[in-house]
């Protein structure tokens, strides 16, 4: 189970699972760039179709790497 974290490796281990078909690195980057695109074209779509919305951005570091976090809001907030 090359490539494979220790977490997802003890579960395969529990369920009595095998990993030895699991795609090359550069295969799972490109899923996981697809994925990327896929997920933003539904945030979009919900975005557009809600009647209110909040956005906001916000970024932090995390273990030395720099994090953009965009949190979406679907409910209607009330100003006094």
């Amino acid at each position: 189970m090359e490539n494979v974290s220790d977490v997802i490796a003890g579960v395969i281990t529990i369920y009595g699972k095998d990993l030895s078909h699991t795609p090359c690195v550069s295969t799972v980057i490109n899923m996981i760039s697809e994925m990327k695109v896929l997920s933003s074209v539904q945030a979009v779509k919900a975005i557009l179709k809600s009647k209110h919305v909040n956005l906001a951005w916000d970024a932090t570091s995390l273990n030395g790497r720099h994090i953009d976090e965009v949190m979406f809001q679907q409910i209607a907030v009330h100003t006094f």
